[in-house]
């Protein structure tokens, strides 16, 4: 049957299919799917039908439903090239990666210039690790005439990260600059001339925070730089950082995103001022820049009795939650009795002590922090920092702490390629990586193997006599 009685007559699926497209456009998505699963039991054999039902289900996050649909279409139109770049997408969406690069593999066979499977295909090759695939493909894709939804912006952002993960600096800046064109992204609105590499001798710069706290922590290392070529710098931090970043040095003015700014002569992002100078990777200052106050009242930790070694945890972070590691894999590297273990834990995730009985190993910090400053006079105290992927790396490895990172199988670019074990951002950091995507447990062994050997190397030499002394 293709058609159906209403109450005007006869309404065909050619019809209907017409009218939910119409919805679509209005932003009535509700009406459209519901016009669309109608169409399914009429027609079951109508594959458009299922590949429209199908997106617009994996739109509004209803991505196993919309994930049958498309399965639908593809075993009905398998040699559609776009139902299969939709299936590829939707497979990406719960996380089925593999499977996800096989279908759009089939969608490039069919039209190799599909140019959402020529995005997603590069975008899961970049998650991947395997970066000189993905670079490929973006490649490809900026030098086609197509662009559909900031899709070139996009990859001509993520053509730089891929050359900033190999070390490609020059080439990449430019490209990473095409950030500020991410459609999900925000940015802050500067007004008035942009520096692009003016000289800056008696003039004034205005220096906007963008992004998150690590990367104004990464990026401040270059604002001494624009006071040594002669500007007088307005940088903007949030208040957390102040303190701590009074240690950059004369000639810059620390402003709060909530305070007025100041009038000046050149606006820029603070994580602009590599691209501009166009610094190569062998050429990041790498050194310590940050400190704490050297006035300030000292803040010594006690150690506990019978330890030797000062070793501080930090398990998760925020605002993306796959960098966490659950604290039960640190758990093994509190049997060492001649450490003495600090959580620098803030947030909920601190509950995980409560939760797994090992608060009484550890000496919570949280509650004596109330910015990087007091995190910083911590962390300078400790013999070793173990942390995942958080601002707490950034600050350590900007302090000069011996600090161990625990990374996700595919990381910020800012920490290398894959199976790199240092960074040339910071010296002091040492990194271990997942092997597999979302697999904390190997990364765990390595860790607690090796910390038993940093153990025995730190601590043998000043390891105190056992007490025989009743406690």
């Amino acid at each position: 049957m293709t058609e159906t009685q209403s109450g005007s007559g006869m309404t065909t699926v050619k019809d209907l299919l017409a009218r939910a497209e119409q919805l679509t456009e209005n932003g009535d998505t509700n009406a459209a799917i519901r016009i669309y699963i109608g169409v399914t039991r009429r027609a079951p054999r109508n594959w458009l039908a299922y590949f429209k039902l199908g997106a617009l289900l994996n739109q509004a996050g209803t991505k196993s439903g919309g994930l049958v649909a498309l399965q639908r279409a593809a075993q009905l139109a398998p040699q559609h090239a776009d139902v299969q770049a939709e299936l590829g997408m939707a497979l990406k969406a719960v996380g089925r990666q593999d499977e996800a690069l096989e279908v759009f593999e089939r969608a490039l066979a069919l039209e190799p210039t599909q140019i959402f499977a020529l995005f997603s295909k590069a975008e899961l090759l970049l998650r991947a690790n395997r970066t000189e695939e993905a670079l490929a493909g973006f490649e490809q894709i900026l030098a086609g005439e197509e662009d559909i939804s900031h899709i070139k912006a996009i990859s001509r952002w993520l053509r730089g990260v891929a050359r900033l993960t190999l070390g490609d600096y020059n080439e990449a800046w430019r490209d990473y600059e095409a950030r500020i064109h991410h459609p999900t992204t925000t940015f802050p609105e500067l007004k008035g001339e942009r520096w692009t590499g003016q000289p800056l001798a008696g003039k004034t710069i205005f220096l906007a925070y963008e992004l998150r706290f690590g990367d104004v922590i990464q990026f401040a290392r270059f604002v001494p730089e624009l006071v040594r070529r002669g500007a007088r710098v307005i940088l903007q931090a949030p208040v957390e950082l102040t303190r701590l970043f009074a240690s950059l040095g004369p000639g810059i003015a620390l402003l709060n995103p909530q305070q007025p700014i100041p009038a000046y002569d050149y606006c820029q992002l603070v994580t602009s001022i590599p691209a501009i100078l166009n610094y190569a990777r062998d050429e990041i200052w790498s050194g310590v820049y940050l400190h704490t106050d050297a006035n300030a009242p000292a803040r010594p930790l006690a150690m506990r009795p019978d330890t030797t070694l000062k070793v501080g945890l930090l398990w998760a972070g925020k605002p993306i939650p796959n960098r966490s590691i659950p604290l039960e894999h640190y758990a093994p590297l509190l049997r060492h009795r001649d450490v003495s273990f600090y959580s620098f834990q803030l947030g909920t995730a601190a509950k995980q002590m409560r939760e797994l009985s090992v608060g009484w190993l550890m000496t919570d910090l949280a509650g004596e922090i109330a910015d990087f400053h007091d995190s910083s006079e911590f962390m300078q105290q400790m013999d070793l920092l173990i942390t995942i992927d958080t601002a707490a790396a950034h600050q350590a490895g900007a302090l000069g702490v011996p600090t161990w990172l625990l990374l996700i199988y595919y990381s910020d670019w800012r920490w290398g390629r894959y199976g790199e074990q240092t960074t040339a951002w910071y010296p002091s950091v040492r990194i271990f990586r997942q092997h597999a995507y979302a697999s904390w447990h190997e990364v765990a062994r390595e860790l607690d193997d090796a910390f038993a050997e940093w153990v025995l190397t730190a601590g043998a030499q000043t390891a105190p006599a056992v007490s025989h002394q009743d406690t």
